[in-house]
């Protein structure tokens, strides 16, 4: 199981073996929020300030055996006070899907169902 905790003081990100629960292990340095673990489960994801970051993980040992956690980009995301859930998440492939802060105002566009609006633009011959 993965999660966060600040029971350091700052939030951190910590491992534990599900269902005994008896023991946490540090993951993330220096901080950090927002954990996922990769498709599978071999890495470790989180926010670290503006960097999103990644860990290596292996649970085949007695103990799990973590890689020291690396930025794999940075840029900035909403994060920090007032933002409890997770606004990323990593498909299978590894490629991130991220909200990020608009420079232009607080307005979000959902498209639903544009597969089915795709189809009638194809049917139609294409966009012009």
């Amino acid at each position: 199981m993965v999660y966060q905790s600040n029971e350091t003081g700052q939030p951190e990100i910590y491992v534990r073996r599900y269902p005994a629960l008896d023991r946490g292990w540090q993951v993330s340095e220096g901080g950090g929020v927002q954990p996922r673990w990769s498709s599978t489960s071999r890495e470790i994801y989180y926010r670290g300030g503006q960097h999103l970051m990644a860990a290596t993980f292996d649970a085949s040992g007695a103990e799990p055996v973590f890689g020291k956690p690396v930025a794999l980009f940075t840029d900035e995301y909403d994060f920090g006070l007032n933002v409890s859930v997770a606004n990323y998440d990593v498909t299978r492939d590894r490629r991130f899907i991220m909200l990020r802060r608009g420079t232009r105002g607080g307005r979000l566009r959902a498209v639903i169902n544009w597969t089915e609006e795709l189809k009638h633009v194809l049917a139609a011959g294409g966009a012009r």
